[in-house]
């Protein structure tokens, strides 16, 4: 799969990483609050990572029983049991992340 980007917004990018690196050179890591301020961040990063791990998971257990149903060129169908694996495996995925999350604001608000 290719990807492109403008390359407008890959200079901008390139840039504010170049800006990035320049300030944790200087130290900017050891400023009090610094942590802090980029939980949000970091939070995002990682639910995003999470989410894309978790849909090439289950594009891998839909994909597991992908059959041509008919004759050629009549399409596709996947197994009724794999979706219903996915389904479950999303389920999980989803549960886990609003544990987490009302672990971390219990802990946050005590």
């Amino acid at each position: 799969m290719e990807t492109k980007i403008d390359k407008k917004l890959l200079k901008e990018l390139l840039r504010d990483q170049a800006k990035l690196n320049a300030l944790e050179a200087g130290g900017v890591d050891n400023w009090e609050f610094y942590y802090e301020a980029l939980s949000g961040y970091r939070a995002t990063v990682e639910l995003e990572e999470k989410v894309e791990e978790t849909v090439q998971e289950l594009a891998a257990i839909i994909l597991e029983g992908v059959y041509e149903p008919s004759e050629r060129g009549g399409g596709y169908d996947t197994r009724d049991e794999n979706l219903e694996k996915a389904k479950v495996f999303l389920l999980k995925f989803i549960n886990t992340e609003i544990t987490t999350k009302e672990t971390d604001h219990e802990n946050t608000s005590n």
